[in-house]
């Protein structure tokens, strides 16, 4: 009897102290993923899909096709910056609306993406007024215009036959919107609209653990920060209220959405982003919002994964679920300004990536995020770096997002975080590209000019060629097919990543007979033999540094739309670099541009620098700089050297240091970088 009592005790004991030592389950937690609210709820703003008007059906005479978006070039707009039509320093509607000539036009997208319209708490004409904050989901920031200037964009889209986006954040409202306001008392119908704890909870979304804040004495959940805290999803009339969002600004007539931050929408009891109830409301969404609509909406996600594609994949849903129409792919962008600025093929997987029975990528070279700087700077501002960049990123089967102001190779501002992405565009550089052929601007309209002309270039399929140049895994070159079965369109394209001319790259093929005909679309129209077949390969001859060539296969009749190449025998095309260091400031200054050389093969950067008599120190740190501070390559020590004159350098991938010699005033020194072997010399003259 004593043994059994024994173990009547140790029973329950061993199951609660196991319960507790489990590693997410927390006892307070009860109650936090349990469904509130109620299911017949109604917004106060309530709208029905029957109530649409201003939709493109409306104003453009032409039908909507139900998969347009598959065909679009996006122009992605951060509304603040773009243009200011009433002088008060901030971006606004109106602006947007003088420009839509420029936009289908002069650059050639037919489609717009604005950022985040809507009222937030953050109003600050010179900050980084992003809205993402949102306060009122049914107002629009009185900065950007009033209501009837978001009808008229609306409108004169849709007469010009293209068609307009929003951007909507339903994982977080501000921390100064009523409903959270009103959440925070306990006694509020809003209390389950928000997710509350009396303890500091630990939910590890995979950005940050400090995802519980304290408000007096309880705490909120917030998966980016505290002043954005997450509606909680479990709550039926959170459900319909954001429903009702994007229904009413559906009605205004805006042809569909792009959604931010979807993977954290809906937590579940130790897994905090991407869960299947988070795909299982998006479902839900695209059944009884999206496909209602007579007009075809679409909706994009902003789920930010890198090297996942399964995990990204799934936001498609499927067959009988499907979730979302277009999903932005993060794998592509980055590569192709990698593999610009290394001088190697780093494109990998991303030229191909896995599509589903209805699905399509949407791909950018960057955006208003983090995700990477701006081309223009990535790659030192060099024009030729950056269209090789542009054309690889848009001569793709997937559908182009153009981040404004990438177009014209614009640099990003001199200051730190995604603000330096988010400033007005340069109508001057405008005015003088669209004056000149052969700038990245009218890169831009040929390449999105052909997209539309052949639809093979739009939802084709990309064929990798193999070099056969290159007995590494690196190689200088790449070249792949973009074809269809349904179509007789057939397209190579062809990349010299090296800064040298090379007599000829060949890749492996299997093109036959009937298929050798071939037409230079861009290209150096000039050069003779520049394309020779044999059975099984495929030799492309004369290529100038940073060339990118399209060819048309099966017709040698097609003329050349982008004849911007121009092969000089033996060529080295040499990248900007800067000295960078307090002797200016850490500034890059067109007065500490190093000058090129070809010295014995190696290309060779040097220049001289007088120390002025006002300089107040007896030392120089330094560092050789491409010319993009945040996000380009800059060369340094592997470590602190006071006194080093000469040595090889790092860069800084592997968390380079200064260098540091000592200097006299008045003198001048010739700093020499070799940037074949990665060493550096500093002499005084």
């Amino acid at each position: 009897m004593k043994y059994k009592l024994f173990f009547l005790v140790l029973i329950p004991i061993t199951i609660f102290f196991f319960s507790c030592s489990a590693g997410d389950f927390e006892l307070e937690n009860v109650g936090l993923f349990e469904y509130t609210g109620d299911k017949n709820y109604r917004s106060q703003s309530h709208v029905e899909v029957s109530a649409a008007k201003n939709q493109y059906n409306d104003v453009n005479s032409e039908n909507l096709s139900k998969d347009w978006y598959k065909d679009s070039s996006f122009y992605h707009i951060w509304v603040k910056a773009f243009v200011d039509s009433d002088g008060d320093r901030c971006g606004d509607l109106k602006g947007i609306e003088e420009n839509l000539d420029y936009i289908q036009e002069i650059l050639g997208c037919d489609a717009i993406w604005l950022s985040p319209i809507f009222s937030c708490s953050y109003v600050s004409i010179d900050g980084n007024m992003h809205g993402y904050d949102t306060i009122n989901y049914y107002s629009i920031n009185e900065f950007f215009g009033k209501p009837e200037d978001l009808e008229s964009l609306i409108t004169e889209v849709h007469k010009r036959g293209m068609k307009i986006i929003f951007d909507f954040v339903p994982n977080h409202t501000s921390d100064a919107h009523p409903w959270f306001l009103s959440s925070k008392e306990k006694n509020s119908d809003k209390r389950n609209w928000y997710l509350w704890s009396d303890e500091q909870l630990s939910w590890n979304n995979g950005m940050s653990s400090k995802t519980w804040h304290k408000k007096d004495s309880e705490y909120y959940y917030g998966a980016f920060n505290g002043m954005m805290p997450d509606l909680n999803f479990r709550n039926y009339e959170v459900r319909e209220e954001m429903k009702n969002v994007v229904r009413y600004w559906l009605n205004k007539g805006f042809d569909g959405l792009r959604i931010d931050a979807v993977r954290y929408l809906i937590e579940e009891d130790g897994d905090y982003c991407d869960t299947q109830a988070t795909h299982e409301w998006f479902q839900e969404l695209r059944k009884e919002v999206i496909d209602a609509y007579e007009s075809p909406k679409f909706m994009v996600c902003e789920a930010w994964i890198e090297n996942d594609r399964n995990t990204l994949n799934e936001y498609f849903g499927t067959a009988t679920n499907p979730e979302f129409n277009m999903v932005l792919d993060f794998d592509a962008g980055k590569p192709c300004i990698y593999s610009v600025r290394d001088g190697f093929d780093k494109t990998g997987e991303s030229l191909s990536p896995m599509k589903e029975f209805t699905s399509v990528f949407g791909t950018f070279l960057g955006n208003h995020d983090e995700y990477c700087g701006r081309v223009g700077s990535e790659l030192g501002l060099q024009e030729k770096l950056i269209k090789q960049a542009t054309a690889l990123s848009l001569l793709r089967p997937t559908v182009p997002f153009i981040y404004y102001g990438n177009e014209l190779g614009q640099p990003e501002e001199n200051i730190s975080g995604d603000f330096r992405l988010r400033y007005p565009i340069k109508s001057s550089e405008v005015t003088i590209q669209k004056s000149n052929p052969l700038s990245i601007l009218n890169l831009n309209n040929k390449i999105l000019s052909l997209r539309k002309k052949y639809s093979v270039l739009r939802n084709g399929v990309v064929t990798k060629l193999e070099s056969l140049d290159n007995t590494d895994k690196e190689s200088s070159f790449l070249a792949y097919f973009i074809s269809d079965d349904s179509s007789t369109d057939k397209f190579l394209c062809v990349f010299n990543f090296s800064n040298k001319a090379v007599q000829s790259c060949s890749f492996s093929q299997n093109l036959t007979e009937n298929d050798i005909a071939t037409s230079m679309l861009i290209g150096d129209s000039d050069q003779d033999n520049t394309i020779v077949f044999t059975d099984d390969s495929v030799t492309i001859k004369n290529l100038a540094p940073y060339a990118y060539r399209v060819y048309y296969i099966g017709n040698s009749e097609l003329k050349n739309v982008f004849d911007d190449e121009n092969y000089i025998e033996n060529e080295i095309v040499y990248k900007t670099m800067y000295i960078r260091g307090n002797i200016n400031n850490w500034e890059v200054l067109d007065s500490f541009l190093m000058n090129a050389a070809n010295m014995e093969g190696d290309t060779v950067y040097s220049i001289d620098i007088k120390i002025p008599s006002n300089f107040d120190s007896k030392t120089i740190e330094f560092k050789f700089d491409t010319g993009s501070w945040l996000n380009g390559y800059n060369w340094g020590l592997n470590k602190l050297n006071s006194d080093k004159t000469s040595g090889t350098v790092t860069s800084i991938q592997d968390q380079s240091n200064n260098i540091i010699i000592s200097v006299e005033k008045n003198k001048t020194y010739t700093f020499t970088f070799n940037f074949t072997k990665l060493t550096f010399s500093v002499k005084a003259k």
